[in-house]
This record gives C-alpha cells, sequence and structure tokens, in this order.
C-alpha cells in the first residue's frame, strides 16, 4: 500500500522524507496537484518528485497520482463513521464528495457494459415495469417510478408480491426489477421466483458478493456493498446510482 511505502522513510534520502511527509501530512490537496506545485510545497525539485515517484515503482508523478487517490479514496471513506461526531462542515463535504466518487466508481467497476445492455434491452421492451423492494430501497424504487411515469413509462414500487396482481400481468409485456443488498431477504427472493415462474422478465439489484437473488432473476446488476465500507451511506447511492443511469436510459430511448 502506498501509505505504507510513504511512512517507511528507512531508505529515503532527506528530500524525498520530505515529500512523503507532506503527502502524508496533505492527503486531500494531492488529487490536485501537479508535480511542479508538490515540488514547491515539499522545498524540492519537480525532478526529485518523478525520481521519487519512480522509486516507488510508477512510472511518474501521474501514474503515482492517480494510484494514491484510488487508495486514499478508499481509507476515506469508509472506517471512522464515529469521526463525525466533531467533524467540521468543510470536512463533511469533504468527506461525502470523497464517498460519492468511491462508490460510484466501484459500482461502474462490478457492472460491465454487457450487463448494462442486456438489462436495458429487456427494460426498453417492457410496457410496465414493477419494482420490488423494502425499506430504503423502496422509497429509492418509488422515487424511480415517479420519475418514469413522469416520462410516460408505466412503473409502480411493491414492497412484497401481489399474487391477484401478478396473475393478471402479460409476461411478455412486463419486466420486474427486484432490490435487495443482501440478496437474501425472503419477501424478494419469493417476489422473484414467482415473477419468473409466471415468464416475466426478472432484473436483481443486489450485492456481487451474494449470488441467491442473482441466480433467482434471469438478469442482474450490482450493487457495491464492501463490508469494510461501514458508512451506511455507500449502499443507497450506489442503489441511486444505478437507478438514475437506468432511468436516463429509458428517458433518451423514448425521446428518439
Amino acid at each position: 500500500m502506498i501509505m505504507q511505502q510513504l511512512k517507511n522513510t528507512s531508505q529515503m534520502t532527506y528530500q524525498e522524507q520530505g515529500i512523503a511527509g507532506y503527502i502524508l501530512g496533505n492527503p486531500r490537496d494531492i488529487r490536485t496537484m501537479n508535480a511542479k506545485e508538490l515540488a514547491a510545497a515539499a522545498l524540492t525539485s519537480p525532478s526529485t518528485v518523478t525520481r521519487f515517484c519512480k522509486k516507488l515503482g510508477y512510472a511518474g508523478y501521474s501514474q503515482f497520482q492517480l494510484a494514491f487517490i484510488e487508495e486514499y479514496g478508499q481509507l476515506d471513506t469508509g472506517t471512522n463513521w464515529e469521526g463525525f461526531k466533531s467533524i467540521s462542515v468543510a470536512e463533511a463535504a469533504d468527506h461525502t464528495l470523497g464517498l460519492y466518487e468511491y462508490v460510484i466508481k466501484e459500482t461502474m467497476r462490478l457492472n460491465s457494459k454487457y450487463k448494462l445492455q442486456r438489462v436495458m434491452a429487456i427494460l426498453q421492451r417492457a410496457e410496465k415495469i414493477d419494482f420490488y423492494g423494502s425499506d430504503l430501497n423502496y422509497l429509492s424504487l418509488q422515487k424511480m417510478c415517479i420519475q418514469l411515469s413522469g416520462i410516460g413509462i408505466s412503473a409502480h414500487a411493491y414492497n412484497a408480491l401481489n399474487e391477484y396482481y401478478t396473475n393478471r400481468l402479460s409476461p411478455k409485456d412486463c419486466a420486474g426489477v427486484v432490490v435487495s443488498h443482501s440478496g437474501k431477504n425472503p419477501a424478494m427472493l419469493n417476489a422473484a421466483y414467482e415473477l419468473r415462474r409466471r415468464g416475466i422478465s426478472t432484473i436483481a439489484l443486489t450485492s456481487s458478493q451474494e449470488h441467491m437473488l442473482e441466480l433467482t432473476c434471469g438478469e442482474s446488476l450490482y450493487i457495491f456493498a464492501d463490508d469494510a465500507t461501514v458508512n451506511p451511506l455507500a449502499r443507497i447511492i450506489s442503489l441511486d446510482y444505478l437507478l438514475n443511469m437506468l432511468y436516463l436510459c429509458l428517458r433518451a430511448r423514448k425521446k428518439k
């Protein structure tokens, strides 16, 4: 890890120790600083910064900067939620931005464009889209349905399966989206099973770490759910990002 490399100063020159010390003391600044600015802040030269980055195993400062941003973003997002008891407004704004960037990047990494294309093909063919989720997921799905209704797409959110309603659906005209972060919610698993048993196209939005709901549905998209990230906003951000992406694709398709 880069942080450990920077802390291990035994093999560093005096100037390199100064660079490492500045980075460790000002990690947020590194996201926007170029090599010349870092050199000035660490009281050294740009060529020394470049040699230092190569010594750490990177082709140059730009590659080091990207790797550092990714690693620091992961450290900065999740593990000290208790710290918000005394956080300043400026720190909260910066932390929130970092959290959004990290979660969205991880969500994108989990979902290939081919998975998204398959899911969109199902939703674009459907005349009616039903969403299933519980608790906070249900609230996010209600918002999604309001957005879709605003562009003329029939969509409804449910927190459990209604068999009388489901039996009246035409399989070729409907799609079901079932959401469960854990992939183990009994009500959502039942909804997915019954929808698919009736020939209705089903899409799971679930964690990539649990496959029960994914295996029950025909297609799936992954919600970012890193157990190391205890920040409760992470999974909400990931789900909302996926829903907003699907909405924008359906809206663009609707306007054609």
